[in-house]
């Protein structure tokens, strides 16, 4: 039931108990059959507020057209010290981002990146007693992580090393070799490369030019036979493409060396490359 005031903005408070006739005033008048009346309680229009000091009291105060006004908190809350019940979102962990990592604390270092200084971007996972691992990304388009190059095949290194592995050696720079050879003995078909470097061998081919029948040895340096070959008259041979994987590698700084049987004319095409045998990379 709303509140209620006189024509003088007087306002009404009901009271409970048998207050009738005389007994019950508000304005000056009577109310004769009333067993609950109103009783008036005084409040004033003021249009600026009074201002009260401790200890005094003050009357109700309503505005211009007579409500009552209320003013359950003066001024508002401070600013960034207000938790809401026991939802803490300002304090964080004492080790979010500094001294000991804890056992369930997860830390995230973010160093400012920038692409054209190529600064790398670090992210580390508290494993309880210390950050580990490290993932640096480059500055790549690709976003490859910046890891040591593969040495081998057979090593502990990342996919993308040993991808990058295998696509330099698939895409090394051919050398091709075509000769004619006739002296009994050695011949010398590749001249040995430089030390750390030995020659790979990835196609051959050996052709008797006459109709003696001629023994060839292919050989790794003077002393290393490789294969033999028997051509017994004009137009036979070898003729021989080694897979990827299966050339074959001769010791580093070591001659590619046919040897013949007779001093007999043979045609020779060697296709081959350079590899560095510290890396297994193209020379």
């Amino acid at each position: 039931m709303p509140k209620q005031i006189n024509a003088a903005t007087d306002f009404y408070v009901a009271l409970e108990g048998d207050i009738t006739g005389a007994d019950a005033t508000n304005d000056g008048t009577t109310s004769s059959n009333a067993s609950i009346s109103p009783a008036l309680l005084v409040a004033y229009y003021n249009a600026t507020l009074p201002t009260v000091s401790n200890g005094v009291a003050g009357a109700l105060q309503i505005d211009a057209n007579g409500r009552l006004i209320v003013a359950p908190m003066q001024g508002s809350l401070p600013a960034g010290t207000n938790n809401i019940g026991d939802v803490d979102v300002l304090t964080l962990p004492v080790d979010y981002n500094s001294g000991a990592a804890g056992a369930t604390t997860l830390r995230s270092v973010l160093a400012t990146r920038h692409e054209a200084a190529a600064t790398p971007l670090s992210v580390r996972l508290s494993t309880g007693s210390a950050f580990d691992p490290t993932l640096t990304v480059t500055n790549t388009g690709t976003g490859t992580t910046a890891d040591a190059a593969a040495t081998s095949e057979t090593g502990t290194f990342s996919l993308i090393s040993l991808f990058k592995r295998l696509l330099s050696r698939l895409s090394a720079t051919r050398l091709y070799v075509a000769t004619t050879i006739s002296t009994s003995g050695d011949n010398t078909v590749i001249a040995a490369p430089a030390a750390g470097t030995r020659i790979v061998i990835t196609g051959i081919r050996i052709q008797n030019n006459t109709t003696t029948a001629t023994v060839s040895l292919i050989k790794d340096g003077a002393s290393t036979i490789l294969a033999r070959v028997r051509a017994a008259t004009d137009g036979s041979g070898l003729s021989e493409n080694y897979s990827f994987g299966d050339e074959l590698r001769l010791t580093a700084a070591t001659a590619f060396i046919i040897n013949l049987s007779g001093a007999n004319t043979h045609g020779v095409s060697v296709r081959y490359w350079l590899e560095t045998i510290s890396t297994g990379l193209p020379a």
